[in-house]
């Protein structure tokens, strides 16, 4: 290949076939192209640099829309503008320079390794650019903009699963599906690029079996404003393992701003890092994604700011601020081993923190302050600072639910053998905290001073322990006690 480098490249002028190894150069625009594939490339080791050149294949809207309907076309029978398709494999074939506009496939690429697409625009096309079971192939430095179906769309039809797919330093923009999306792969990579004002997912890794999928990353990714066609991601890691999106933003999208959801099975091993969710239907979602982190996340302005549901067990959600959501803060719901640490939750609308249906957890160090209490709508759980609901086996440690317009601990019901210890739950506008329908609960060296209504009030609960808590200046009781059983009370001198 060097010493093909070394000679002048040969010009192309209008569509053709290139057959041989080597380096072509388009010297003109090729407008109102009606060949199948204008830039046909059937050979390995090329270099074809289109020099700013536009290819249109002049296609009409109404084709291009039917493009995108229905299952993904054959580019044997529709118009490309650059092509690789060739039985067997090619190698090393890079594509630069080029604006590809009206053609079903802006680029079509499939069955390739170390396969480069770069600086290169695919606009108003079917499928902007189309990478098909390739790996070690990378896209830079491209834009795919106003495409009728995906903007850049890495697949794998035949079944191969693909490994060491690059994204990055791309732009994917009012694309009518996903603006880039990743599909089967592994070890794969999506940085530096932008996805905004698609209408499904502006982000996507996704894989159709369980294993397919792992070790992915996206890295300082923007998706904003995706999902106009429905309830659609920024950021979405579905049916994956082992992948992570670090140092990446995700605003004002109409679906969640990151999400790893599995559906109906179980995932693992997955982290969102150092990434900020603001203004999405909800911040960050966690389904069915074991052994997974979120950490030092700001997941602020959204509907619900940090949702994990299902099969959770072994999550952590630690240093995150949560900030301004207009439901719920922090959603822990499912699972076993949860950890909950060290994260601020301010001025949710409905409850800070609600944590549910899970056993064996720890929700330690946390602060909770300026919950609203408010809903738009009818809601079948009351509005707390911190909710705990169906909790077992777990220990409540060192947090502080203070200053807000609700109750500051509300154990909800069916909450059993559970330690509070050395919370902080103080002025707040109901109880500081509540014990309801619950069992087995001791509450040890907590401070709820300076409530709207008790210390801390117990209701329709048996085995309660109250140890060395300090509760003064409350607006009724330090302690209220309603139909409850085997309430023990010990506390240091002056409680009561």
């Amino acid at each position: 290949m060097q010493e093909r480098e070394r000679q002048p490249p040969t010009e192309i002028d209008s569509c053709t076939t290139i057959n041989d190894p080597g380096r072509y150069v388009l010297t003109t625009d090729i407008e109102d192209s009606d060949a199948n594939v204008c830039i046909d490339i059937q050979s390995s080791e090329v270099y074809f640099d289109a020099n700013g050149h536009t290819i249109d294949g002049a296609r009409t809207d109404e084709v291009l829309n039917e493009s995108a309907q229905g299952p993904i076309p054959s580019p044997t029978s529709v118009a490309v503008g650059v092509g690789v398709d060739v039985p067997g494999s090619l190698s090393n074939v890079t594509v630069t320079d080029v604006t590809a506009t009206r053609s079903v496939f802006g680029v079509y690429a499939t069955d390739l390794t170390d396969l480069r697409v770069e600086n290169t625009t695919a606009s108003t096309n079917g499928y902007g650019i189309f990478v098909n079971n390739s790996s070690d192939s990378t896209v830079a430095h491209t834009a795919a903009l106003d495409n009728f179906a995906d903007g850049i769309d890495v697949n794998s039809l035949r079944g191969r699963q693909v490994t060491g797919i690059t994204v990055t330093d791309s732009v994917a923009l009012r694309n009518r599906y996903e603006g880039i999306a990743v599909w089967n792969a592994s070890h794969s990579v999506v940085a530096d690029s932008v996805a905004a004002e698609n209408g499904e997912v502006g982000v996507l890794f996704e894989s159709e079996t369980q294993r397919a999928s792992v070790n992915n990353t996206g890295a300082n990714v923007t998706a904003r404003a995706n999902g106009y066609l429905g309830y659609k991601d920024g950021i979405g890691i579905f049916h994956a393992s082992d992948s992570l999106v670090t140092n990446s933003t995700a605003v004002n999208n109409s679906g969640t701003g990151i999400a790893f959801d599995a559906l109906d099975e179980t995932v693992s091993n997955n982290t969102v890092v150092d990434s900020t969710a603001t203004e999405n239907s909800g911040g960050v979602l966690v389904i069915n994604s074991t052994d997974t982190m979120v950490a030092n996340v700001t997941a602020s302005k959204n509907v619900l700011g940090i949702l994990s549901v299902d099969r959770i067990d072994g999550l952590v959600i630690t240093e995150n601020t949560v900030d301004d959501n207009e439901f719920i803060g922090l959603i822990v719901d499912g699972g076993a081993g949860v950890a909950v640490t060290d994260n601020t939750v301010r001025n949710s609308g409905y409850v800070g923190i609600n944590f549910a249906n899970t056993e064996k957890a720890l929700l330690a160090g946390n602060e909770v302050t300026g919950t609203r209490g408010d809903a738009s709508f009818d809601v079948p759980f009351p509005a707390a600072g911190i909710l705990l609901s169906n909790v077992s086996t777990s220990g409540v440690v060192d947090n502080t639910a203070s200053e807000n317009n609700v109750s500051g601990v509300l154990m909800r019901e069916g909450n059993e053998n559970l330690i509070l210890l050395s919370n902080r739950a103080s002025g707040n506008a109901d109880d500081g905290v509540t014990v309801n329908a619950s069992e087995s609960i001791a509450l040890i060296l907590t401070t709820a001073n300076n409530n709207g209504d008790d210390g801390i009030e117990v209701t329709a609960s048996n085995r309660i322990l109250l140890v060395g808590n300090t509760l003064d200046g409350n607006g009724d009781l330090a302690v209220e006690i309603n139909e409850s059983e085997n309430v023990i009370r010990r506390g240091p001198p002056g409680w009561s």
